[in-house]
């Protein structure tokens, strides 16, 4: 299908922004890879023990960063721009091995801001192993060992670029770098994995009962679709930090602080989304306000009222939708998501207005590691993204199971780190993303790509001859999002299509 995603995502700065408001997000967002590196600047760490091929390798990546439109700077000039540390936003490429106490992570300003690249000449690790939990075991560990955010591993034939979020990607190196370099390379370290924090949102300690009678039936989706989600080798296991080598305990202790304190990395989460209220797509002059028609374009947002509308152009017509709060119910962060604990292991995440609100539960023994997922903002996306596409069902096909589904009992989304077989999606399933820049799942990218979406499918959707009862929606590089009726109705669809 065509790369649906263009109009609303690469249309230009205005709807950007737009979209960002209804997710509380600060700051420019670059959304195509050519923007991204336009913003990135680069720098290498001198202090390593470096091999002829790595070198050679080297010579060829700046090259290439300089081609595609980042800014390469000397290491002098990137400690000056911090006074002291490495300057704010720089990326610091750091090849071959480094001592222990001068890494290139100890001249950082930030340790969620600079990234840092490690270059090892060799094959990557995770080829020794055949199951996927064993891949991401090999490559975390090389995290560890070095310090670094993202590792590339330089063979005879091939550089394989590898992630925090589990992203395994193999390049050629007998065909021109700077593609790779652009599509590969650039959107990993411009938009690097970046742990949410507590910090980050309105915080409701213990503002949660997951034992509600209100909440019954979607926290017994969560807990019972985990034999199913199990049964399907979808959701790889938590990471914890205890499993891990480091240099020295000092080290351990920076990872730790990165990831908020958490007790490790963990991929994938289970969701649902609680039924929401959904008003019916209004026409422009059914709206009480002073904008003019020229200032609703598609995917803009505005507020009226006190209240937040996204206009929608769909079958020659544009409607301005209101944009409702949204709730869900998500695994909480580094808990084993195919075991679920009802009391510690279920949080809220909500979304009004642009801001977030994270309940934790009302268990004191569920506050010690209690974290929002790395994936929140792409989660939230999803659930507004929901919310508008049911309102313009409301509006122009009432009948809707998908608008039935959200109003009376509520969606879910499933996220893992893998992808379906070719074919294997049918007809019914709206498939969507498989076009955008491979960023991670925790980018403010991510969740833009995954809202604007939802807008730009609403057309599909209402000039389809059936419906569609499932959402698939691709992150390249990383991962799969099934958005459905309930997550034990996707882990068995799932089970299907891959058996």
């Amino acid at each position: 299908m065509p790369p649906i995603e263009r109009a609303t995502v690469d249309g230009g700065r205005g709807e950007s922004l737009s979209l960002r408001t209804l997710l509380g997000l600060a700051g420019d967002v670059p959304l195509t890879c050519r923007a991204m590196a336009a913003g990135l600047c680069v720098s290498v760490y001198p202090r390593t023990l470096v091999t002829e091929g790595l070198t050679h390798f080297l010579d060829e990546l700046k090259v290439a960063l300089q081609k595609v439109g980042c800014t390469v700077i000397s290491f002098e000039e990137a400690i000056a721009r911090g006074e002291g540390r490495i300057g704010a936003g720089i990326a610091i490429i750091s090849p071959g091995e480094g001592v222990v106490g001068d890494l290139a992570i100890d001249h950082v300003g930030d340790l969620a801001r600079n990234v840092v690249v490690g270059l090892y000449e060799g094959p990557c690790p995770a080829d020794a192993e055949t199951v996927r939990q064993g891949k991401l075991d090999r490559v975390v560990q090389v995290y560890a060992r070095h310090l670094v955010h993202v590792a590339i591993f330089i063979d005879r034939d091939t550089w394989t670029v590898c992630t925090m979020n589990g992203a395994i990607v193999r390049c050629l190196r007998n065909k021109p770098i700077e593609t790779d370099v652009l599509e590969t390379l650039v959107p990993k370290i411009a938009a690097p994995t970046v742990p949410p924090r507590r910090s980050d949102f309105l915080v409701r300690e213990g503002g949660l009962d997951p034992l509600d009678t209100h909440l019954r039936p979607a926290v017994h989706d969560l807990v019972n679709s985990g034999r199913l989600w199990e049964e399907s080798g979808a959701m790889t296991s938590h990471t914890p930090l205890s499993s891990l080598t480091f240099p020295s305990r000092k080290y351990q202790k920076i990872v730790s602080a990165y990831l908020d304190s958490r007790s490790g990395m963990s991929y994938g989460f289970l969701v649902r989304q609680l039924p929401t209220p959904v008003t019916p797509a209004l026409y422009l002059d059914e709206l009480e306000s002073d904008i003019t028609n020229e200032n609703w374009g598609h995917g803009m947002v505005h507020r009226v009222g006190g209240r937040f509308y996204v206009s929608v152009r769909v079958c020659d017509r544009t409607y301005a939708v209101p944009v409702p709060a949204v709730k869900v119910l998500s695994t909480r962060s580094g808990c084993d998501k195919t075991r679920l604990n009802p009391i510690t292991d279920v949080v809220a995440l909500s979304l009004e207005a642009g801001r977030i609100t994270f309940e934790t539960p009302a268990s004191l023994a569920a506050l010690a590691d209690c974290r929002p997922s790395y994936d929140t903002l792409v989660i939230l996306a999803h659930a507004v993204g929901n919310a508008i596409v049911a309102s313009v069902l409301a509006r122009l096909r009432p009948e809707s199971s998908w608008l039935r589904w959200l109003s009376e009992d509520g969606l879910a989304v499933a996220h893992w780190h893998g992808f379906l077989p070719s074919g294997a999606i049918p007809p019914d399933h709206l498939t969507y993303g498989e076009t955008n820049p491979a960023v991670s799942c925790s980018t403010p990218q991510s969740a833009i790509y995954a809202l604007a979406a939802k807008i730009d499918t609403l057309e599909l959707r209402l000039r389809a001859r059936g419906e569609f009862i499932a959402e698939v929606h691709v992150e390249p590089h990383h991962g799969t999002n099934i958005i459905g009726r309930s997550l034990t109705n996707a882990a068995e669809w799932l089970a299907r299509v891959t058996a």
